[in-house]
């Protein structure tokens, strides 16, 4: 792992130089076509064990060091090259960070603790660089770096450093972490969020550095063709990878899980609440729901954190499993990494696709299966009492259970939950400011809109009253409209009545990809449509 705070010295020749860089632009560009997809990103680096020359990709070489400091000079001729090129090297180090075992943590902060031993920060002359050596020495003096990493490595909660806070936007945006005189107390456990914002301004405030150099650099003619040669490279490499940063994903955190489960499908959902409930699952169940929310997005270091503190409490007496974390620690986090194709063989397993699931039979102690394939009909209503689905949907879903198609049956039971979103026509939202006065809120009343601000400031009903008095042809002319209040800072979404946008769906992490989108609101007509009424 390194920060990239030394210029490499020594010869090379030019034709290596250009190699080095052109092949980690290569990964680059498609490292960024990935959109922050764990699966997609892991699949990418792992193939760098099989190619040949990718010594230039393996971090803390010296062709590591060569190719990110050739690309840092030649992003500064073009500012979409050096988007995407700074976003790469960010994820890159990202994913490098999560993958580090407790031992490569503590080489990492040895390293590091070499690099800052007798620096003396106050020549630093750039304000953030100065701010982002002194984040780093702050949190080596802590305690010892033995101590440190295996602090960092168990994810302590109860444990916090002092960071300012325009090092820790990510987690103050989201309200991760308290704020005390523009100070952060920044759990351990979210240590990787620092150490990743650190590089992101270190190397923001480096690439400036460079920009005031390039006079000189591009006077080489040397150079002058080996950048103009390296954007010529990225325009058109990147249009075929579409590796445009706009829509990238965001991590799943450990503590967002429970409040995602609205999203999960019912057989994910259900495992859930039962290692919420007993603290433990057997080890089928264990695996499949592992890797589904690695299909979700959960990175490895927040899957650890996530499966140490369940397995850390006392297990419900009904539960199969006695073991704990604490006994088990290496095997469980060994299981977790192999998982995530960092242990052994390395490779990076998939979640189970439905037809498996289905297709397979539970044993009598195991939690897992898919519930309307292997549920009895009384534990089937139970879960669908608990979603509050109608009795009419209920006994369709029933029906198809009954009668072999548990595809169609998971189908119809994520749009009767998708009508129930759909009826309410908004989702509740809150509100920074409200104006019920304003130009907007009017005209979205006299288009059949109604809507009920309290004084919370919330908004808690947005119903369309003419819905019902609509015929089909009628209800067909509504088109897909976006309104955005300015004074009220509301988002209004209405979806055609007659169509939910819906796409197939084969795997459980699908299912929740898909009802995500559209929950929160992005519900554009897509290629595929679904007729609600004729459906149901």
């Amino acid at each position: 792992m390194t920060f990239y705070f030394t210029i490499p010295s020594g010869n090379v020749s030019l034709s290596r130089l250009e190699q080095f860089a052109m092949e980690r632009l290569q990964f680059l560009i498609q490292l960024a076509a990935c959109k922050g997809d764990v699966i997609q990103a892991t699949d990418l680096c792992m193939q760098l064990q099989h190619v040949e020359h990718s010594e230039c990709l393996i971090q803390g070489t010296l062709k590591d060091k060569i190719s990110h400091f050739v690309l840092r000079l030649a992003s500064c001729i073009d500012a979409g090259m050096a988007d995407v090129i700074f976003y790469a090297e960010t994820q890159l180090f990202a994913f490098r960070l999560s993958c580090m075992t407790k031992e490569e943590k503590l080489a990492f902060l040895t390293s590091l603790s070499k690099h800052m031993k007798g620096r003396d920060l106050e020549s630093v002359k750039h304000t953030t660089t100065r701010g982002a050596l002194a984040v780093l020495a702050n949190i080596l003096r802590q305690m010892s770096l033995t101590e440190l990493a295996d602090t960092w490595d168990e994810g302590r909660t109860d444990r916090t450093i002092s960071v300012p806070f325009l090092f820790a936007l990510s987690l103050v945006a989201k309200r991760k972490v308290n704020l005390h005189r523009g100070w952060a107390e920044v759990p351990y456990c979210m240590l990787n969020d620092i150490f990743l914002s650190v590089f992101g301004c270190l190397l923001q405030s480096a690439t400036k550095k460079a920009k005031k150099q390039m006079t000189l650099v591009m006077e080489d003619d040397r150079f002058n063709k080996l950048f103009h040669k390296l954007k010529d490279v990225f325009l058109s490499y990147s249009s075929k990878q579409n590796c445009g940063i706009s829509c990238t994903k965001v991590p799943l955190r450990c503590e967002d899980v429970d409040a995602e489960t609205d999203f999960f499908p019912p057989c994910m959902r259900h495992l859930h609440q039962q290692l919420r409930q007993r603290h433990r699952l057997s080890h089928h169940s264990r695996v499949k729901y592992t890797l589904f929310q690695k299909e979700c997005g959960l990175p490895v270091h927040e899957a650890l954190r996530f499966w140490r503190e369940e397995y850390s409490q006392e297990p419900h007496h009904s539960a199969g499993c006695r073991h704990n974390w604490r006994e088990e620690r290496d095997r469980y986090t060994y299981n977790i990494r192999h998982l995530y194709g960092l242990e052994g063989a390395r490779k990076n397993y998939r979640g189970h696709d439905c037809d498996t699931i289905q297709k397979q039979q539970p044993g009598p102690n195991e939690e897992w299966g898919c519930p309307f394939q292997h549920f009895d009909q009384a534990k089937l209503s139970e879960i669908m009492d608990i979603e509050d689905i109608s009795q009419t949907f209920q006994s369709r879903i029933s029906h198809l259970s009954e009668h072999g198609d548990p595809n169609a049956a998971c189908k119809v039971y994520f749009l009767a939950k998708l009508k129930k979103m759909a009826d309410r026509n908004c989702i509740e939202t809150d509100l920074k400011t409200c104006d019920c006065h304003c130009n907007e809120t009017r005209q979205r009343i006299s288009a059949g809109c109604k809507w009920t601000c309290e004084d919370t400031r919330t908004l808690t009903d947005v119903t369309e009253v003419k819905r019902d008095q609509l015929n089909i042809g009628e209800k067909k002319k509504i088109v897909p409209k976006q309104i955005s209040c300015s004074n009220c800072r509301i988002l209004c979404n209405r979806t055609p009545f007659d169509k939910v946008p819906l796409q197939e769906f084969h795997k459980p992490h699908e299912y929740y990809q898909n009802f995500k989108f559209l929950f929160e609101g992005l519900t554009s007509v897509r290629d595929n449509n679904v007729d609600v009424e004729s459906t149901f």
